[in-house]
């Protein structure tokens, strides 16, 4: 585990305990993909702040996209599914909504989840000193 339940809620996270274990297994793998592997070995001691940092950011992004979908409201109290309405007449009564394709939502949270991997791990090393998104490899791997 890389950012404890107390780390996360201290951090103002707003998930139960339950909750929590899931998306932090979530976060965890998709570290551990981008990172290589090289922090499964790390004492929950050495673990950089930064790591922990970005585990809190993927959690609250995985969490905010299950609330906007989930929602029938948004939070300044506009429609979710007036959300994605691209046009709208009156009189006639026409609506043309915007439609994300499985592919397109896909590569947006690809995109999401790969400027937070930059954002906060670039440059980042493990206890060894090895750069966790070093994508070589270094002796000891």
């Amino acid at each position: 585990m890389y950012l404890t339940y107390e780390e996360y809620a201290n951090w103002g996270g707003t998930l139960d305990a339950p909750e929590y274990n899931l998306a932090e297994l979530e976060a965890r793998l998709i570290i551990d993909r981008y990172t290589f592997g090289r922090l499964k070995n790390e004492a929950a001691e050495d673990i950089p702040e930064a790591v922990k940092f970005c585990m809190f950011k993927l959690i609250e992004y995985a969490r905010e996209q299950q609330e906007l979908f989930a929602s029938p409201t948004m939070g300044d109290g506009e429609s979710a599914m007036n959300a994605g309405i691209s046009s709208q007449s009156n009189d006639g009564v026409s609506i043309s909504y915007n439609v994300l394709s499985a592919s397109e939502i896909y590569a947006a949270k690809k995109a999401e989840t790969q400027e937070l991997m930059g954002k906060y791990l670039q440059g980042v090393t493990n206890s060894l000193g090895q750069e966790l998104t070093f994508r070589g490899m270094y002796l000891n791997e």
